[in-house]
């Protein structure tokens, strides 16, 4: 193992002994109204942001839990900024997901047309795309009986590409249309939420200075993780033509830096009217120094985007 080896694998052996304790940290959450209780993390690694309880009149219907990145619990300090953030998927939070534990036994048809009927309207797109979402849901009920009793838990992944389901723990497939991640973020996080309970709940949760400092953390293990990634990434090769592009850009700033900093330093005043003039070029950093500092900006672009 060389050194350059050696450095990368001890800052991840450093950043996963920090993520270990900082998930001790991480406490779960048992829904108040139901007494469901759920877990810190989910196995896509998102963590959880809330709880709360979905009522039609006085009947619970379910639990719901949100989990989300390390990004959106920076934001859960108002309802506003939580919800934009949770709702908007880029390379810094590129997932939300809910869990939804049934406390009210429901059929098939009637679970899932509830969910769709809530979707529609928050989604700018044909209605046939909340169909087939809607079809993914009847479809993994029906797996397990045509009922969705109690105990039975419903997972939705929202991303930019749509909205993925399984019903417990059977994967049912996505509906790949974008704006429907988002469409069904609204449901839970919008002004019109049909759990008011989940949103504060995620407020709560994260708005006290001890949980903004973990949150802080995480961002950051989340930055250090992203720029490990890259680096190994270019020692194996990398993307051809991310890499050429990305050395292109480096050179072109180069030649920029090198006219920038150097000057020319006239010779004294003196009858030596034809003395050439001479040139002095600050010293540059190494190739590598270099390479660093734009991948650093990079990374810093694409983890803390400017809305």
């Amino acid at each position: 193992m060389d050194m350059h080896e050696k450095y990368v694998s001890d800052d991840n052996s450093l950043s996963d002994s920090k993520l270990h304790l900082l998930r001790e940290e991480l406490k779960p959450i048992q829904e108040y109204a139901t007494g469901i209780k759920f877990e810190p993390t989910l196995d896509n690694g998102l963590y959880l942001v809330g709880a709360g309880v979905r009522k039609k009149s006085v009947i619970k219907v379910y639990a719901v839990a949100m989990y989300s990145t390390p990004q959106v619990l920076t934001s859960a300090t108002s309802h506003a900024s939580l919800h934009d953030a949770a709702r908007t998927f880029d390379s810094s939070s590129s997932m939300t997901s809910f869990v939804l534990e049934m406390v009210y036994s429901a059929g098939a048809e009637k679970i899932a047309g509830a969910i769709a009927e809530s979707v529609k309207p928050r989604y700018n797109g044909d209605s046939s795309d909340v169909g087939v979402l809607e079809s993914l849901i009847v479809d993994g009920v029906k797996a397990i009986g045509g009922q969705a009793i109690k105990d039975t838990i419903f997972r939705f992944d929202c991303s930019k590409e749509g909205v993925s389901v399984s019903v417990n723990g059977a994967d049912q497939g996505m509906a790949l249309f974008e704006g429907l991640g988002s469409a069904f973020v609204d449901v839970f996080m919008d002004s019109n939420s049909v759990s008011p309970t989940l949103i504060d709940s995620c407020v709560s949760t994260w708005s006290n200075n001890e949980a903004k400092a973990i949150a802080a953390s995480l961002v950051e293990l989340d930055l250090n993780r992203k720029m490990m990634m890259h680096r190994t990434s270019d020692d194996g090769g990398g993307n051809k033509q991310n890499d050429e592009a990305e050395e292109s850009s480096i050179h072109a700033a180069d030649e920029v830096e090198q006219q920038n900093e150097t000057m020319t330093i006239p010779p004294p005043s003196s009858n030596e009217e034809h003395e050439p003039k001479l040139k002095v070029t600050a010293p540059q950093p190494p190739k590598e120094q270099k390479q660093r500092n734009h991948l650093l900006k990079r990374v810093v672009k694409y983890a803390f985007p400017v809305f």
